[in-house]
């Protein structure tokens, strides 16, 4: 067994800002900056637990759930599924429990799974959207969950949370889209997959 010392876990979860306005892609290529993405010229990184920079995105995802706008604060709030409140509330809470653990055990808790696996049924969670000729700019989420079938098929089994960021500015008159970022934690080893393209769209945004 490695000692807390040699352990690959940071010892403490180093909080790095990320701002979750439009600005969000700029810090996260700054804080992303010593790694290499996926692959060459990719917008692609894939952050494991044991990385300096993990917890910083595992924590902007974890607020990112709790300032989601639920109340028709920013454009229209559309809730996929009746109980999306209750999904939402219960993600957050396994993040932050998530979080947690990591700092004090140096280990990803797959084992908590099981506190959310009931809310694997119905895949899309949240999204909140911008019109035309609202007359403003701001950040739309959409939250969905990730889930395959199990050997036999008759059932889904937990695979990930995908969270995607989308730069919506409404203030011509006409609508502008570009994507802002997208997280998607792996549940089974708490694996985080981010995507930092910034590319126009407005064939997406629906």
């Amino acid at each position: 067994m490695l000692s807390k010392k040699e352990h690959p876990y940071p010892e403490e979860l180093t909080e790095i800002p990320l701002r979750r306005d439009e600005h969000f892609i700029e810090d996260a290529e700054e804080i992303l900056r010593p790694l290499e993405p996926s692959y060459p010229g990719s917008t692609e990184y894939r952050l494991h637990p044991g990385l300096k920079q993990y917890s910083a995105f595992l924590n902007s995802l974890l607020e990112s759930l709790r300032s989601l706008p639920l109340n028709n604060e920013i454009g229209r709030t559309i809730f996929m599924r009746p109980d999306a409140r209750s999904v939402i509330n219960q993600l957050i809470q396994y993040l932050a429990d998530i979080y947690k653990k990591i700092g004090e055990q140096h280990r990803w808790d797959k084992k908590s799974l099981s506190s959310i696996a009931n809310i694997f049924t119905h895949l899309e969670v949240f999204k909140n959207e911008i019109y035309p000729g609202a007359n403003t700019s701001n950040v739309c989420y959409s939250l969905d969950l990730g889930a395959h079938f199990n050997e036999d098929k008759s059932g889904l089994v937990p695979d990930s949370i995908i969270l995607e960021r989308f730069f919506v500015s409404a203030t011509s008159g006409e609508l502008e889209v570009h994507r802002n970022g997208r997280f998607m934690l792996f549940l089974n080893d708490g694996e985080l997959f981010i995507d930092l393209d910034k590319h126009t769209a407005n064939k997406h945004y629906k």
